[in-house]
C-alpha cells in the first residue's frame, strides 16, 4: 500500500512537470485584443476555487482507496489550474511596468499580500479543528466549510486581478521574442 502510494504522488510530480511548460508556452504566445496573461487569469481563476474546494468534498461513498485517487486526481487539476493562474499573475507582475522601481514595489506588495494570505490559512485550521472529536473525521464539515469560504474569499479577491488591472498592450501584442 505505501509503494502504491509514494507511486501516486510520483506521478502527480510528472502531470505537474509536463502541465507547467505547456502553460509557460501557452501564456508567452497567447494574443488577443485583452492581453496574454488577463485572459487566461479571467478563464483559470473560477475554475481554481471551484477545483480547490472539489479536493476537499471526496464522495462519501467512496471507498479508503478511492479518496485517495479523488485526492490524487483533483490535486492534478487544481495543481494544473493553480500552475496557470500563478504564472500569468506572477509574468503579469513584470509586464505592469518597465519602470525597475515600480516593479520592485509591485512584487513588494505582492509578496507581502502572499505572505499574510500563508500565514492565515496556516492559522485558522487550527482554530477549527477540535482535537477533541473522536473519531478525528468529525472535523470534515468544519474543514469543508472553512475551505470554501477560503475558496470564496480568493475569487474576490481575484477580481481585482481579473478587472482591475490592465496589462500593457506593448507585451502582449509585439513579438518580443529573445535570440
Amino acid at each position: 500500500e505505501r509503494s502504491r502510494g509514494l507511486g501516486d504522488v510520483y506521478k502527480r510530480q510528472v502531470v505537474n512537470a509536463l502541465n507547467d511548460p505547456i502553460i509557460g508556452y501557452l501564456s508567452d504566445n497567447l494574443r488577443t485584443k485583452r492581453g496574454r496573461r488577463i485572459p487566461l487569469i479571467r478563464i483559470f481563476a473560477p475554475l481554481m476555487c471551484i477545483s480547490f474546494v472539489l479536493i476537499f468534498y471526496a464522495p462519501l461513498w467512496l471507498t479508503q482507496f478511492g479518496k485517495f485517487l479523488w485526492l490524487c486526481f483533483s490535486l492534478c487539476i487544481y495543481d494544473t489550474i493553480y500552475t496557470t493562474v500563478g504564472l500569468c499573475s506572477i509574468a503579469l507582475q513584470t509586464e505592469l511596468s518597465i519602470d525597475p522601481d515600480q516593479r520592485a514595489s509591485i512584487t513588494i506588495y505582492s509578496s507581502i499580500f502572499e505572505f499574510l494570505g500563508g500565514v492565515i490559512a496556516y492559522i485558522v485550521p487550527f482554530l477549527v479543528i477540535d482535537n477533541s472529536l473522536v473519531p478525528y473525521s468529525l472535523n470534515q464539515v468544519p474543514m469543508q466549510i472553512m475551505f470554501t469560504v477560503f475558496a470564496i474569499i480568493g475569487f474576490c479577491l481575484m477580481l481585482f486581478l481579473m478587472f482591475g488591472v490592465k496589462e500593457r498592450l506593448e507585451f502582449s501584442i509585439g513579438e518580443d521574442k529573445v535570440g
